[in-house]
Parts: structure tokens; C-alpha cells; sequence
């Protein structure tokens, strides 16, 4: 043996009762390994290091078992963070508990998406029920706060006549809504109406029923007719010498300048020339 072999041997005879004195405490090292996973790549330096450190006494002392059970000891664990999967699977709860953007937008319960403006009390009333424009004879009421009425009937001629309603306001109306009602007879046809205002004042339509001719005459929103008497005329054909006007009628809806909301209604009286 040589002076330089000499050291190394007594070095390789400490090595060996050195490990066969040894017994490795487990509950210690893998506590070292739970303390040193705080982070992963220091984890896997640490272990590469202790690794690396068994394998060589392993070549020192030739114990496969010593560095088998070292390497075995701090071999690293399998991550848990690292092999779950990147996004959590949503559950039925979490879905629920996250409202989606429609939800987020909806109005508050009770209040409605699009309030619609309150209509002016100036505006005109709604147009007369088919049962009050119908009417009975003798059903009438022709006067009512400022505003009186009369309806009349005036032959045009052979197989044509007017009727016409006359309103009296005593003070200025802010709305109209006056129907005129000629009963269905034989040969019964439009040819017109009159008036005294202009188209920019009011709204003038016909409409042909099952059972009758509607005349209506409706003061447009914003005008305001002065306090005096208008007269509205519908005019019509019919089939023969005379027509039965029994069931003929009128009704008016207004508001004046009072604040009141006269309801006139009526039948038509038969006049000559």
C-alpha cells in the first residue's frame, strides 16, 4: 500500500462504522422535506443536492441500500397543485351565485324597463263606447257644465241630408272629441263633412260600421278653441224620397279652460226648409 492509498483507507474504514452505526430517523427527514416545499424549485435544488450527496457515499462506502433509502426519502412527491387542472370545474352553486350580465341589466322588480309619459290632461278623451255612440232616442244630455249642444237634421236635396250638432262653450276648450252617429239604411253613403276650424286645428275621419256611418271630428293636442259656437256637419246619400233618423246620435267629450271635463250626448230632430 502506498503513502498516498494509506489515508484514503482509513477514510473508506470511518465511512463504513460510521453507516453501519447509523440509523436514519424517518419522522425527522420527512418533516425536513414538508419544511423545504415552499417552493418548488427550491424543493427540487434541495433534493437534487441531497440526492447527488447519497449517491456519492453510496460510491465512497459501496452501500446500495444506505443511498437507496436516502434518495428514496427525499425524492420529490408529486405536486397536487401541479397536476390539477388549470381552471376548477364550475358547480351548479357557482354558476348560480354569478349573475351573468342579462341579470346584472334587468330593472329593478316592480318598475317598469320603459316608463311610457303620463298623457296630458288636455289631451282628448278616448273615443265614445260603441254603446253610447249607438244610443237610444230620448237617451240624451245636452248640456253639461260650459258646454250646451243641439243636434238637427237638414235635408240637401233629394236623397241627401245633413246633420249637424251645434256646440256652445262658454269658455275656451283645450280638447274635443265629438262622433256623430247616422245609423245604416238603405242606400246610406259618405259625400262629406263641414266644419268651421282649419285642418291644422282638428282631425276629421269617417269610418263605415256594420250597423252605422262615425263621423269624427277630434280638436288636435295643443289648440285651443276659443269660448263661442262651432257647428259640424256630416253629410250623406240614402236610397228614397225620406230617411228614418230615429236612431241617429251624437256624443262629445271635452275639457275647458276650467278644468272640467264636460260628457254631452244626443239625438237629432228633423228640420225643413
Amino acid at each position: 500500500m502506498t503513502d498516498h492509498e494509506q489515508p484514503l483507507e482509513v477514510l473508506r474504514a470511518e465511512l463504513r462504522r460510521a453507516a453501519a452505526a447509523h440509523e436514519p430517523d424517518r419522522t425527522a427527514m420527512l418533516n425536513r422535506i414538508a419544511a423545504n416545499r415552499g417552493s418548488r424549485r427550491t424543493g427540487r435544488r434541495q433534493t437534487v443536492s441531497l440526492a447527488a450527496a447519497a449517491v456519492a457515499v453510496a460510491a465512497v462506502l459501496g452501500v446500495g441500500g444506505i443511498a437507496s433509502a436516502l434518495v428514496a426519502h427525499h425524492a420529490p412527491d408529486a405536486d397536487p397543485a401541479a397536476s390539477a387542472p388549470a381552471t376548477a370545474p364550475v358547480t351548479s352553486g357557482a354558476a348560480d351565485s354569478s349573475p351573468s350580465e342579462s341579470a346584472t341589466s334587468r330593472p329593478p322588480a316592480g318598475r317598469p324597463p320603459n316608463p311610457e309619459p303620463s298623457s296630458s290632461s288636455s289631451s282628448p278623451s278616448p273615443q265614445p263606447s260603441a254603446s253610447r255612440v249607438r244610443g237610444h232616442p230620448g237617451d240624451t244630455q245636452v248640456e253639461k257644465g260650459n258646454l250646451w249642444s243641439d243636434g238637427s237634421i237638414v235635408p240637401a236635396g233629394t236623397g241627401v241630408s245633413e246633420s249637424t250638432v251645434t256646440l256652445k262653450a262658454q269658455v275656451d276648450l283645450t280638447a274635443l272629441d265629438l262622433t256623430i252617429r247616422v245609423a245604416l239604411t238603405p242606400g246610406l253613403a259618405d259625400q262629406g263633412t263641414t266644419h268651421a276650424l282649419t285642418s291644422r286645428d282638428i282631425i276629421v275621419t269617417v269610418e263605415r260600421r256594420s250597423d252605422a256611418l262615425l263621423y269624427r271630428f277630434v280638436l288636435r293636442e295643443g289648440v285651443r278653441l276659443p269660448a263661442g259656437t262651432y257647428q259640424f256637419t256630416a253629410r250623406y246619400g240614402y236610397e228614397g224620397q225620406r230617411r228614418d233618423a230615429g236612431d241617429d246620435t251624437y256624443e262629445a267629450y271635452a275639457d275647458d279652460a276650467d278644468r272640467k271635463r264636460p260628457h254631452i250626448y244626443g239625438n237629432f230632430h228633423a228640420t225643413t226648409r
